[in-house]
């Protein structure tokens, strides 16, 4: 249950619906090209994939055996008459004459003949000493024969435009006979950090300072969903002049690059640089600030066909950030499929601010999803046991145990 509360509107930032309004409108990448199935990992389909042909293209054996008629098999011992084996353009016709009687040894995905209707495995029969067999076990007719098109038919999806090929959906092209497919180019993306106070993990930190987590979690992000980053992360220092300078060098070096992703800098603080330094680069700000928790200061902006997202600094701010706002955009400009969620049902009381909406850490299992209890954007223990993200809406300050939420487990 969800209680609701009328709160005044937040003028200086827009809802997060808004937000993703806004990312549905960025300009997609127009670059098509048809890759080889060996270079097609980590690309991104760019139209429906259909079946070529059934699955299984013809009946055949599900093991190794004796094809035979069941009203034979079941009334007198069978003679053996020859070998049927998987391959193509088998040497024994599987549609010769065959004499009544009679049955054939049978490999594994070999052609189950016309006239045939059950697969009887080595153990179930009998041997005699006259060399043929007799059923010795229990069985069925139609036993142990995969049947033409009983998983797919031709011209069934089955791969889906828009997803991130991996080895298995590879697998599932060349299955079905696809040599090349259509694919957008992959996203080529700068990451860059900020903060003085930020140093690199394994050197010595000095008071005051923190390592840099939000690199690598952002190249781990991209590696996850087989993209990379256009070249070495970059780290800008809090000084306007020096990362202008250093920014035109990275966008003129990575050249065809079509997205930026900073973490810090990016709120109304002396030293949050990134809103001037993107109109400086002559990017338009799109929006600046949502009302969501954590991420408020989120920031998005466009020049030509490149798109700059600036999320916070916080670690747990730009884990959201990217979950929540750099997965739609990548879909928005590349493609890729939307991050899958899920219904889900919490199992605690909880309390929000009203006019947020707030993505929450919390621990999804059988039992439902348990929230943290700490939810500080800086506070990694909400890293360690939490394995899902939830959405609280806006517009509400309690929600009530069993209250049904979308979540997503990353």
């Amino acid at each position: 249950m969800l209680v609701k509360i009328v709160a005044p509107r937040w003028m200086c930032m827009i809802s997060y619906e808004r937000a993703l309004e806004i990312i549905a409108t960025l300009p997609r990448s127009s670059q098509l090209g048809s890759v080889q199935l060996e270079h097609a990992l980590g690309r991104i389909l760019a139209t429906d994939l259909a079946a070529r042909i059934p699955s299984p293209p013809f009946c055949n054996s599900a093991m190794d055996g004796y094809v035979c008629r069941w009203d034979e098999l079941v009334s007198t011992p069978l003679k053996v008459s020859g070998l049927l084996k998987a391959q193509a353009n088998p040497s024994v016709s599987w549609t010769s004459p065959r004499e009544s009687g009679t049955c054939f040894r049978i490999t594994t995905g070999s052609p189950v003949p016309p006239w045939a209707d059950t697969v009887v495995p080595h153990e179930g029969v009998k041997v005699r000493s006259d060399g043929r067999i007799e059923l010795n076990g229990q069985l069925k007719p139609g036993d142990n024969i995969r049947r033409a098109g009983e998983d797919l038919t031709e011209g069934e999806q089955i791969i889906a435009s828009g997803t991130l090929l991996d080895p298995e959906r590879i697998m599932l092209a060349a299955a079905f006979g696809h040599e090349t497919l259509l694919t957008f180019e992959p996203p080529k993306i700068i990451v860059a950090t900020s903060g003085d106070e930020i140093v690199s993990p394994g050197s010595q930190l000095p008071f005051g300072a923190m390592f840099n987590s939000n690199r690598y979690f952002l190249q781990a992000s991209l590696q996850k969903l087989g993209l990379s980053c256009a070249s070495e992360p970059i780290h800008l220092r809090d000084e306007l002049s020096v990362a202008v300078k250093r920014m035109k060098e990275e966008l003129g070096n990575s050249s065809g690059s079509t997205m930026t992703i900073t973490t810090g800098a990016v709120s109304a603080g002396d030293t949050d640089f990134i809103p001037e330094l993107v109109r400086t680069l002559g990017f338009k700000i799109l929006f600046h600030k949502v009302a969501v928790r954590p991420g408020k200061p989120v920031m998005l902006a466009i020049r030509d066909q490149h798109v700059w997202l600036g999320l916070p600094g916080n670690p747990l701010a730009t884990c959201t950030g990217w979950y929540y706002f750099g997965r739609p955009v990548l879909t928005a400009i590349s493609g890729l499929a939307p991050t899958k969620k899920q219904i889900v049902q919490c199992s605690t009381d909880l309390t929000k601010p009203e006019s947020l909406r707030c993505f929450y850490r919390g621990i999804l299992n059988a039992d439902g999803l348990k929230i943290s209890p700490k939810q500080g954007s800086a506070h990694f223990s909400a890293s360690i046991d939490n394995n899902a993200y939830v959405e609280l809406p806006a517009g509400y300050s309690t929600i009530q145990a069993g209250t049904k939420l979308l979540a997503l487990t990353p």
